[in-house]
């Protein structure tokens, strides 16, 4: 993977051996249609050193056990959530299943993540697990953050890709369990997890 810091906009240009195919090179235009734009991230966030959490993430014992796909994923879409938590901070936003796997990785880091929330923000971006735990109401609630957190998304990043990312309530509201869902909205996790009816 290469990163080139453009104009203050991170772009991520996959050389990594194509799959596609049987293909095993990558050529110059084929690298620029997988460019992926990061988007206008702060340089403190683009910059943040994720290497021991990738590896932690890829642990199949010890960690999630999480593809190099999947963690290309998440890493992207962490960094942009906390993109979003930087340009608008008062914003009550709702991270998807990867996302809050990042995030939770992250958070364990205890010293890590307090550094990198100062460098980042100036103070340490708290997580609240309990929203949508407390009935329908709840769940309401938690429905509505996690639609203006993907309109928010879709104002700076463009289409929310969702089916993979969306968040959802797991059967048996087992939230902190090892999987890869973060559960509570309807609708998602259909590839690995049974939702709740």
């Amino acid at each position: 993977m290469t990163f080139i810091l453009i104009y203050g906009i991170l772009t991520l240009f996959d050389t990594r051996p194509s799959q596609l195919n049987g293909s095993t090179g990558s050529s110059r235009a084929a690298q620029e249609s997988h460019a992926m734009i990061i988007s206008l991230l702060p340089p403190a966030i683009a910059n943040l050193d994720f290497s021991r959490l990738r590896q932690k993430l890829m642990d199949p014992t010890d960690g999630l056990g999480l593809s190099l796909t999947e963690l290309d994923k998440a890493e992207r879409e962490y960094r942009r959530f906390l993109a979003m938590h930087k340009h608008h901070p008062s914003a009550p936003l709702v991270p998807n299943r990867l996302v809050d796997a990042f995030w939770h990785a992250h958070i364990l880091d205890t010293q890590r993540y307090s550094t990198d929330c100062l460098a980042v923000f100036g103070y340490v971006l708290h997580h609240d697990p309990y929203v949508g735990i407390d009935g329908p109401e709840s769940v309401r609630v938690l429905e509505s953050m996690f639609a203006q957190t993907k309109a928010l998304y879709e104002s700076l990043f463009g289409p929310y890709p969702s089916q993979e990312l969306e968040a959802m309530r797991c059967k048996g509201h087992a939230c902190h369990v090892p999987t890869p869902c973060a559960c509570r909205v309807p609708g998602a996790c259909t590839s690995r997890m049974e939702s709740v009816a």
